[in-house]
């Protein structure tokens, strides 16, 4: 309420912490102005030794935030680079607790993480009556610091690579909500992951330094091109192509002439992402090697595999079109779709509606366990897989889906179960 119109814009605060971020010092001494005469009209007061104005980076919550983005804060990175490993289990949780903190900064930090996060398998902190305790697949209590860790090389070898990794980290950009965000998933057998983010690039003097990327990016992306496409004849269609004609001709003129486009060796590239400018007469040889030729994918895979390279106006209703007048996909795709799954009430948020399934008569586990509990998100589609035994108790089923599902705060409304009398 203090914050009124800032809070968001030019404020934030945590717990009793209040950051104002501007622009310019013009807008920093208004903003300060209004904080300020808000907090008197309620008689809130600010130590003088608590604050810091006009200052161009600060150190907020283990990070340096400055205008040119996000990093680990110095005295953190040196704690982590001197941190000495874990040797029991109480410890092994406050270091992946703090290299958990900073993954933000690791490229692929589950999977340089896992053979630590191997170690905590078998064990789970559950709540009751207020207490929280280290249980195993048993339910048996145990003391964390008590229970050393199996330390062999592959633990060894990802503990050195986490704290190199957080001891010298790049800085993370701020976002630009003026440019176009890009999400990158990937799955596998052993896990999945996304990742949101923009390519940026900064305003900078047209040289050939700076052009490398560029040129670059350039070369990448007509090399994804069937033979015997070249540059020049990339170009041929770009000059008689009616959006991108006279743009090129201008830049031929004057390279500097445009704001969105950079001509490089004869090829239009956008400033804002490095995407290729994609004339009508090469639209064909693209989609055959990104459509015809690569599977016949559907149309939203099809789409981002042309955008990820290059860009022209009404894209998308050209791709729908090439798929839609495809002779083979209208050959294989002519029999009935099997149905969707039967819900009487489509849930509208994440674990609004859970279903739950036995998987029995599996191996026995080391644990005693010969069974798994699935728990599906039916708005997500989510799996939780939870071993178990087979006799397992409704008060059994119960504990398990505190927590998998409640102690994340999810809270469903519905449960489907088509079998288990238990539940």
């Amino acid at each position: 309420h203090i914050l009124g119109p800032l809070r968001w814009h030019q404020a934030v605060v945590y717990i009793d912490d209040s950051v104002v971020a501007t622009e310019s010092l013009e807008e920093h001494v208004q903003a300060l102005g209004t904080l300020l005469s808000a907090a008197t009209k309620v008689g809130l007061k600010f130590s003088p030794s608590k604050c810091t104005f006009g200052v161009p980076s600060l150190t907020l919550l283990g990070r340096k935030v400055s205008g040119a983005g996000v990093a680990i804060w110095e005295d953190r990175a040196k704690a982590v680079r001197d941190l000495a490993r874990p040797t029991s289990l109480q410890e092994l949780y406050h270091v992946l607790g703090l290299f958990g903190y900073y993954r933000a900064f690791v490229h692929k930090f589950a999977e340089i993480a896992a053979p630590l996060t191997r170690l905590l398998r078998g064990w789970r902190y559950e709540t009751s009556d207020g207490l929280t305790r280290l249980v195993n697949t048993e339910g048996k209590a145990a003391v964390a610091s008590r229970i050393p860790v199996a330390w062999g090389p592959d633990q060894q070898a990802s503990f050195d690579r986490l704290r190199a990794a957080i001891s010298n980290p790049p800085t993370l950009a701020h976002p630009d909500p003026t440019s176009p965000y890009l999400l990158s998933v990937d799955a596998s057998k052993d896990g999945f992951a996304a990742i949101l983010h923009q390519v940026q690039v900064e305003d900078a003097p047209t040289t050939s330094s700076t052009l490398l990327p560029v040129a670059h990016l350039n070369t990448m992306s007509v090399q994804h091109l069937p033979a015997p496409v070249s540059k020049e004849r990339w170009a041929a269609w770009l000059r008689s192509d009616r959006t991108f004609g006279p743009i090129l001709r201008r830049l031929e003129t004057d390279p500097a002439s445009d704001e969105v486009w950079a001509l490089i060796d004869g090829i239009l590239v956008r400033r804002v992402d490095d995407r290729v400018a994609l004339p009508e007469g090469g639209l064909p040889t693209v989609l055959r090697a990104v459509h015809d030729q690569t599977g016949h994918f559907g149309f939203l895979k099809t789409y981002l595999s042309v955008f990820r390279h290059f860009w022209r106006p009404g894209l998308s209703v050209a791709v729908r079109a090439w798929i839609r007048h495809c002779l083979t996909c209208q050959r294989t795709r002519s029999a009935p779709k099997t149905g969707s799954l039967d819900i009487t009430h489509d849930p509208t948020e994440p674990f609004e509606t859970i279903s739950l399934d036995m998987i029995l008569n599996l191996p026995t586990s080391r644990a005693g366990n010969d069974a798994v509990l699935a728990i599906l998100d039916v708005f997500s589609r989510m799996v939780l897989l939870t071993p178990c035994h087979k006799e397992v108790t409704a008060e059994g089923i119960a504990a398990i889906v505190s927590d998998r599902v409640l102690r994340m705060g999810w809270r469903p409304r519905r449960v489907i179960t088509d079998s288990e009398s238990k539940v």
